[in-house]
């Protein structure tokens, strides 16, 4: 906005009642039983632009009028009484107020046009908002709406299941606005919003579409975040070969690749992994030729050109693990060899332990029995941290790791026998060993 102007302006009320709310620049309005009228001093901060005068109306914020509504009698700014009277979802008091302003020759600011518009649109009036988004359009051509007005006016629409007109809403804004030269900061959560709700309402052409408007409009950068909805309308239709094509086109236009391991968990319980299906996939280097029916060495072959060759076997680790599979899991640790990651391997079973996953770190249990290069005792002492937390059949189930980490031959360490104690006592189990 080129300016602002600091708008002063007393608001007076006669009645009965007592309202308090809340208005633009934390302004408070109250009003209450009074033997004399009471001024209230209202301050707020309106900006504007550059307005010309294509209605031959003047631009006043501050116009000095009043309303009579529920028998009170109120006066103060147009913007002040037309903001409050949007908040009480008084429509009749707001076309009121724009007629006795539009007598007089004013009109209220492209700004404070927006905020009423901005309120319709949380509170979900959807065909108030509707007519009033054409209004502004149309009226205030000279002072164009924010950019993130215009998202959450277009997530409402998808929401009540109108996309063809969020789509037109989009369109006609990204091509006759000024297109930013990097996109706003302040715009990608609302971007995300919008593509995830038409992701779920509308599928994935209404999705897309929506995503190359926002793209030509330069509203967002096209990070995984942006882009995962193209996928998630796939999964969540258990579109699995629709879901590789976008996920090759996501990687081939925006080096990005998200959603992988949901994808790898999702393919693995469609076709269970074996150690038939699943050796051909991990010695693939990228160079065989692909076979439409394999999807795992599909993706598998993404992640690899994406993330690496490494990344990749220990994705596959993980979504054997995540879904039930300990011996393909075991299979993806036996490939790896001494380029097992440790550090990785940790870091997701602090994860598993923290999100009381207590079966992904039980398969890694049994996929690495007998191996040197994976630190066992650390994933007990995880698993004890899960069952903690989990309180159901805690106390048996932490048993069972005491007589399985003496099965193995391991030396636990004093934490883990101190907090097995703790958890055996609390739930009146007798401690098998000496807490020194």
């Amino acid at each position: 906005m080129a300016g602002r102007l600091a708008v002063c302006a007393a608001l007076r009320v006669r009645g009965p009642e007592r309202l308090s709310c809340r208005l633009p620049g934390d302004a408070l309005v109250t009003r209450g039983r009074q033997r004399h009228s009471r001024s209230l001093l209202v301050c707020s901060k309106v900006h504007l632009s550059s307005l010309h005068d294509t209605q031959h109306l003047q631009v006043q914020d501050d116009f000095f009028t009043h309303l009579h509504v529920r028998g009170q009698e109120m006066e103060g700014s147009l913007s002040l009484l037309l903001l409050l009277s949007a908040r009480r979802d008084d429509t009749t008091s707001i076309h009121h107020l724009l007629e006795q302003a539009k007598g007089a020759g004013v009109r209220p600011s492209g700004y404070t046009m927006e905020k009423l518009l901005n309120t319709y649109i949380k509170r979900k009036h959807l065909s108030t908002a509707v007519s009033l988004y054409g209004s502004i359009r149309r009226e205030y051509s000279e002072a164009p709406l924010e950019h993130c007005t215009v998202l959450h006016f277009c997530t409402m629409l998808v929401e009540s299941e109108k996309c063809m007109e969020a789509m037109h809403t989009l369109r006609e804004f990204v091509e006759t606005g000024k297109t930013p030269e990097v996109p706003p900061k302040n715009t990608a959560e609302n971007c995300k919003v919008l593509l995830s709700k038409a992701a779920e309402v509308g599928g994935y052409e209404v999705a897309k579409e929506m995503f190359e408007l926002l793209l030509l409009g330069r509203l967002v950068d096209p990070g995984p975040q942006i882009v995962a909805p193209l996928l998630q309308c796939k999964l969540d239709r258990s579109d699995l070969p629709g879901c590789i094509e976008v996920a090759e086109y996501i990687y081939k236009t925006f080096n990005t690749l998200p959603k992988r391991m949901e994808i790898l968990i999702r393919l693995m319980q469609h076709n269970p992994p074996t150690e038939e299906n699943l050796l051909p996939v991990l010695r693939r280097d990228g160079s065989q030729a692909q076979q439409g029916s394999d999807l795992l060495g599909h993706m598998f072959e993404l992640v690899q050109a994406c993330y690496g060759p490494a990344q990749a076997q220990h994705d596959l680790l993980f979504a054997s693990l995540e879904s039930g599979y300990p011996a393909a899991a075991r299979l993806v640790l036996q490939t790896l060899g001494g380029d097992v990651d440790s550090h990785q391997i940790l870091r997701m079973c602090k994860i598993y332990a923290k999100n009381q996953r207590e079966v992904a770190l039980k398969h890694l249990l049994v996929a690495s029995k007998g191996m040197t290069n994976i630190d066992r005792l650390r994933i007990y002492e995880l698993l004890l941290d899960a069952y903690s937390l989990s309180n159901k059949e805690a106390g048996e189930k932490a048993l069972c790791l005491w007589t399985s980490i003496q099965e193995e031959g391991l030396t636990p360490s004093s934490t883990f026998l101190s907090n097995l104690a703790t958890l055996l006592e609390k739930c009146d189990i007798k401690v098998p060993f000496d807490v020194q």
